[in-house]
């Protein structure tokens, strides 16, 4: 089972209207039954609602990192 398609619903939803303790379920049914379930850390895997898109995140990471100085991110 994986978390995107267990949760593909949930996550086509606006941020405001997901529930997080619902994918925090989700996530640990999937760690639970995949090859993860023998990993010592699958208990410290969690998940964050974050108010940006998932491209705004990876411009915010490269110019942090100093790859691109001219990266332009919009916080919401």
């Amino acid at each position: 089972m994986h978390f995107l398609d267990t949760a593909e619903e949930e996550l086509c939803k606006d941020v405001r209207s997901i529930r997080k303790d619902r994918l925090e379920s989700m996530l640990q049914l999937s760690l639970v039954t995949s090859i993860a379930s023998t990993d010592a850390y699958r208990d410290d895997v969690g998940c964050d609602l974050m108010n940006c898109s998932a491209l705004d995140e990876v411009l915010h990471v490269i110019s942090i990192d100093g790859l691109d100085k001219n990266a332009k991110v919009n916080w919401l």
